[in-house]
């Protein structure tokens, strides 16, 4: 039998199927990733977080983003870029696997 290092794991979607869908932490790395267990009888697959984010469509992507963001504080305030203020900007995604799509 596998070992399987310690993790944590928030499902973030159950499909019409029973299959689940968990926002998963390599306890030991601290790299995240998406865990899905498609049914009883089959092996889980885990997905490289990005890699899920890039190629996944539809209600499992978009409960992922929900639980991401439900992860940040909401006890923070948000910054004007006033001076000493540090605003975080939104970075450009450009996947080295669809070289010709562009973000808006």
């Amino acid at each position: 039998m596998i070992e399987q290092a310690p993790r944590v794991v928030r499902e973030f979607h159950v499909g019409a199927a029973g299959d689940r869908w968990a926002l998963t932490r390599d306890v030991n790395t601290g790299q995240p990733y998406v865990l899905h267990r498609t049914g009883d009888d089959e092996p889980e697959v885990e997905l490289e977080l990005g890699s899920f984010l890039v190629l996944f469509s539809g209600a499992e992507r978009e409960n992922l983003l929900r639980l991401i963001a439900s992860l940040v504080p909401d006890d923070e305030p948000v910054r004007d870029g006033s001076a000493g203020a540090s605003v975080a900007r939104p970075l450009h995604f450009v996947s080295r696997w669809l070289p010709n799509r562009q973000t808006g």
